[in-house]
């Protein structure tokens, strides 16, 4: 029950996800692998936690999932304090949930590349502009 309460907030951020998936990208400057694993993390860590995705816990559970996403896959990232600024979140509570998050997916960050390129080929096929 903790894990689901963790990533959920109590009221509705003022930014849209839209936005707020903009200035993740922007300030944390992921590479397009990395947002694709973190879709993939985040479906792992709903499926085996239990957790329904929603407008309450979509911002955190989102922004989780690129901070080990990039720490993962990527040679450089930023510190855990660098991330809570861009994530609007205490140090602290990024750590907590950093540590259940990872906890949350058995410590899987691996992804196979049929698995990968199922993803991928996803999210570019239901891309409109």
């Amino acid at each position: 029950q903790q894990a689901k309460q963790i990533y959920t907030s109590r009221k509705l951020p003022q930014i849209s996800v839209n936005d707020y998936i903009v200035r993740i990208a922007k300030y944390m400057k992921i590479e397009d692998s990395t947002l694709i694993l973190a879709l993939i993390y985040i479906d792992r860590i709903s499926r085996k936690r239990k957790i329904f995705v929603n407008e309450y816990n979509v911002y955190r559970l989102f922004f989780m999932s690129v901070v080990v996403a990039t720490k993962y896959n990527e040679d450089k990232h930023y510190s855990n304090t660098y991330y809570a600024k861009i994530g609007g979140v205490e140090l602290e509570q990024l750590n907590q949930m950093e540590c259940e998050f990872v906890m949350g997916i058995n410590f899987d960050l691996f992804v196979e590349a049929k698995v990968f390129d199922k993803y991928e080929t996803s999210l570019v096929c239901n891309y409109t502009p």
